[in-house]
């Protein structure tokens, strides 16, 4: 499998995640519009939301590969 096939695969299960990075990415632009923010700073802080959240309704974990 491909990596484009594994992140299809793992989106489709998992849509939620996509969302919650765009949208995490555009709280910051809205609050820091000439500062630059990198996909791991987001990838950890969404990490965190849901490993520290009771009802996430997510059963992924997150690894580095998508």
């Amino acid at each position: 499998m491909t990596i484009t096939e594994s992140f299809i695969h793992f989106h489709n299960k998992n849509p939620n995640v996509y969302k919650t990075l765009v949208f995490q990415s555009r709280q910051y632009r809205r609050m820091h519009p000439t500062k630059k923010l990198g996909i791991a700073t987001l990838w950890e802080n969404l990490r965190w939301d849901f490993m520290m959240s009771v009802d996430h309704g997510i059963d992924c974990k997150l690894n580095n590969n998508h």
